[in-house]
């Protein structure tokens, strides 16, 4: 189902949760979630839809953008 994710907790799956569910359980960079968009498991910090809200928090990670400038 589009904008259902999935969270690793304890070592158990859980959820379905929306986008904003997450963020309000407030999720860390370290986070494995189950994108609906790819069907994998990622870091939360890998997954573009959640950037706005690391940045918010004060957590920003290294973009091909950004990175460009030391190339």
């Amino acid at each position: 189902m589009l904008n259902t994710y999935y969270l690793i907790e304890n070592g158990q799956q859980i959820g379905p949760f929306s986008h904003h569910e997450l963020m309000d359980r407030g999720i860390t960079a370290e986070d494995l979630v189950l994108s609906p968009i790819t069907n994998q498991w990622e870091s939360a910090a890998a997954m573009f839809e959640f950037a706005d809200y690391f940045e918010s928090q004060g957590v920003y990670y290294p973009t091909r953008t950004i990175l460009a400038n030391f190339w």
